[in-house]
C-alpha cells in the first residue's frame, strides 16, 4: 500500500484497493480500521468476498460499511452469499444480496440491474 500510495502521490493517477478475501482488505472491519489509519486508500468495492469471509450477508455491518462509502470509487458487482463468493443464478430474488444494500446506500442512483443472459 506504501508503494501505491508513492505512486499516486508521484503520478497523481489514483490507486484503487480491492476488498478482497485472502488479502489485507479481507473483512469490513479489518477494512475500515486501515482506512482510519490511511484515509487516502480509496477502494473497489467487492461485497461477495465479504459475505463469503463473513459467512453472512453482512447485515450487522450496517454502520461499517456506510463508513466506507467514501472511499469506494469503483463497485465490482459479482454478487456473493454467505457460502460463496458468487452466486450460479443473479436474477433469482433469493440470491440477490447486493441490491438493497445498493439501493439503501445510494438512493439517487437509478439503476436497472444487468445480466448477461445466455
Amino acid at each position: 500500500m506504501d508503494a501505491a500510495a508513492r505512486f499516486s502521490l508521484d503520478t497523481g493517477i489514483e490507486v484503487l484497493h480491492e476488498t478482497h478475501r485472502a488479502r489485507c482488505l479481507h473483512t469490513p472491519w479489518r477494512t475500515f480500521e486501515i482506512l482510519c489509519e490511511r484515509p487516502e486508500t480509496k477502494l473497489v468495492f467487492d461485497m461477495s468476498h465479504w459475505c463469503n469471509v463473513c459467512e453472512s450477508l453482512l447485515d450487522d455491518q450496517e454502520e461499517t460499511l456506510l463508513g466506507l462509502l467514501p472511499a469506494i470509487r469503483h463497485i465490482h458487482a459479482r454478487v456473493g452469499h454467505s457460502q460463496g463468493p458468487q452466486v450460479s443464478d443473479p436474477p433469482e430474488p433469493a440470491e440477490s444480496v447486493i441490491e438493497p444494500w445498493l439501493d439503501d446506500s445510494f438512493p439517487d442512483y437509478d439503476h436497472e440491474p444487468v445480466f448477461a443472459q445466455n
